[in-house]
């Protein structure tokens, strides 16, 4: 008897942890608060706090988790994009907090941290001294980076953000210099032909799309639905303009390129007739 009952307390005690673990894993925040009980210094789960803070509008509290973190350029771009999230603008002086900061190593937290808060400032969300943004993301350039990767997505970050100043050349500039970093991807080309295409430059933007075609045949990755949009987008923006043949003959480009896309063949009859 008092084997089983012995039995019976164990199996009791048994399902009630396993019924608090199950609690604890079916939900992030359950989950998020064990695991920070259990590892309070720990700037992974600091980071994530502060973004579970964040997008409960606790700002107050998501700073809080940052200062655990050892400080750095990543996490003074995490609290100007929080600044961008709660007061819709970045002064210039907490700009100036970053280019202070002289030692660092970019990677994909800083990166990524600086890509949210220009997203912010392109859409209209968010304020903030452009002229200091660029000499900031000069500065995170000058740094040492764990691999192209981050350097390449800073690049595309700085582009978007001279697009839109208006500096389509400037940003055309910075998706080349990245892609002198890639050995096989030629996303940078496709980028700089989409601006060249936003900003009307047709003849450029299809001299890019082609010449991104031309590196892909050396490669295994092929961004074909990128290139089928970039393609239809020229087509159409040389049949706006009267450009027939040179409508006609982008087409043509694409079927090349393309052999299977039934569309451009329907494009190019659609022209012709």
């Amino acid at each position: 008897r008092l084997t089983g009952a012995l039995a019976a307390i164990f199996l009791v005690g048994l399902s009630l942890l396993t019924w608090q673990r199950s609690i604890t894993w079916s939900s992030p925040v359950y989950m998020l608060e064990y695991l920070y009980r259990v590892h309070p210094e720990s700037p992974r789960l600091n980071l994530v706090a502060a973004e579970f803070a964040a997008s409960a509008k606790d700002f107050q509290r998501a700073r809080g988790f940052l200062n655990k973190v050892n400080p750095g350029i990543g996490v003074e771009m995490h609290r100007l994009y929080f600044d961008c999230l709660e007061k819709n603008f970045v002064t210039s002086e907490a700009m100036s907090r970053v280019l202070e900061i002289q030692n660092g190593v970019l990677d994909t937290y800083m990166a990524s941290n600086a890509d949210l808060l220009v997203q912010e400032v392109i859409n209209g969300r968010c304020d903030a001294p452009t002229g200091t943004l660029i000499d900031v993301f000069d500065h995170m350039l000058a740094l040492r980076s764990r691999s192209n990767t981050e350097r390449i997505l800073v690049l595309f970050t700085k582009a978007d953000l001279l697009e839109s100043m208006g500096q389509a050349d400037a940003a055309v500039a910075q998706y080349m210099e990245a892609q002198e970093l890639s050995n096989n991807n030629a996303l940078s080309l496709y980028k700089a032909a989409a601006t060249r295409l936003r900003g009307g430059e047709l003849d450029d933007a299809r001299s890019l799309v082609n010449r991104a075609q031309e590196f892909e045949k050396a490669t295994r990755i092929k961004l074909k639905e990128i290139a089928k949009r970039l393609y239809s987008a020229l087509g159409q923006a040389y049949e706006t303009q009267g450009r027939m043949d040179d409508a006609v003959a982008v087409y043509e480009e694409a079927i090349t390129a393309m052999p299977r896309e039934t569309l451009f063949y329907l494009k190019s009859a659609q022209v012709l007739v």
